[in-house]
């Protein structure tokens, strides 16, 4: 789940499956996406204001339980998320298997435990848009 159609474009576009949402509603729960999946990832560009959308995921418990967040971009986990698939390419395996495959890749792009609404820092942190970091090179003057 991606905050943002135009980020769910993005991640759609690395061959990821992907919602694009500005907030969650209950309704949502019973859709099969949502309904029929242990594992729900929340992904974040930093550079966008995120409050809404992280504190409507906080406040319905049952999602919730089911998320976890990352906060590297989307452009980037679903760009990993296709590489990883792509070099990881194994035989049908167990359901352990996968489950221990995808919390390798949590680890990597930094998921976590989505945050309770009480955990009200947790949630600013998340969804306070951050500036966007540019890469200016050093530039030697001394000839």
């Amino acid at each position: 789940m991606i905050h943002r159609e135009i980020n769910a474009i993005y991640a759609r576009g690395y061959n990821q499956p992907a919602v694009g949402s500005e907030s969650w509603h209950r309704e949502y729960s019973t859709l099969p996406a949502f309904s029929q999946v242990e594992r729900i990832w929340v992904v974040l560009n930093e550079t966008e204001d995120n409050l809404s959308f992280v504190t409507s995921i906080a406040a319905d418990k049952l999602v919730r339980k089911r998320c976890r967040i990352s906060t590297e971009g989307v452009q980037r986990v679903t760009k990993a998320k296709m590489l990883w698939e792509k070099e990881h390419t194994y035989p049908i395996l167990s359901e352990e298997f996968h489950r221990w495959y995808d919390e390798q890749f949590e680890t990597i792009q930094h998921f976590q435990a989505f945050p309770t609404p009480s955990e009200v820092y947790k949630l600013k942190k998340l969804g306070v848009q951050k500036p966007e970091r540019r890469f200016y090179p050093q530039i030697d003057w001394r000839w």
